[in-house]
């Protein structure tokens, strides 16, 4: 929204900078480069294969499209630390990296826009797929809620982190160097 156009690498960088998180998810991003993403493919599942919007994926092809369109994020999680070999979040260590990020930028993370953006996500995944819940049975379902869930709780998160990162560089690298320039007329 403010025009800062540098690659999320670069703005990662500066945002983990001494941090926990500044060698391990390069590290990661490294070892996971092997996994094959849905990047160029349809963004959903009725898309990727053609489907009508009524239609109703089964269990077996739900997970198969979480796994290749989120496969890559999972793996890097896991090396991290932030996932265990069960996909399970270990909060402390999520909560030790996270309290290592400079105070400046880890301050402009929003829990609360967090949790909202979660809200909103699970209740237009379930307006969705609200007629194809007699499709599952009861382990299938609640798997599907706790993958929605992990899944929707990391890509709100990624966004929020995102949008804090390129807020922090702007307000404190963009905006300061612009005024020194103008501030000499």
């Amino acid at each position: 929204s403010k025009g800062l156009c540098l690659e999320p690498e670069v703005t990662y960088s500066i945002c983990a900078a001494g941090s926990n998180l500044e060698a391990k998810v390069p590290a990661a991003a490294e070892a996971c480069s092997n996994i094959e993403t849905r990047k160029g493919k349809p963004q959903t599942l009725r898309q990727a294969n053609g489907y009508e919007e009524s239609y109703c994926p089964s269990f077996d092809e739900i997970m198969g499209y979480l796994t290749e369109e989120y496969g890559m994020e999972a793996c890097i999680l896991q090396n991290i630390g932030w996932l265990d070999d069960n996909m399970q979040e270990n909060n402390a260590t999520i909560t030790e990296d996270m309290a290592s990020l400079m105070p400046e930028f880890s301050s402009m993370i929003s829990e609360d826009e967090i949790n909202q953006c979660v809200m909103d996500t699970l209740a237009d995944m379930a307006e969705d797929y609200e007629g194809c819940s007699n499709n599952f049975t009861d382990d299938e379902l609640q798997t599907l809620q706790e993958v929605g869930m992990g899944i929707t709780t990391y890509k709100c998160f990624e966004r929020n982190f995102d949008n804090a990162c390129n807020d922090y560089v702007y307000s404190t690298y963009v905006e300061p160097f612009l005024q020194s320039m103008y501030s000499g007329k």
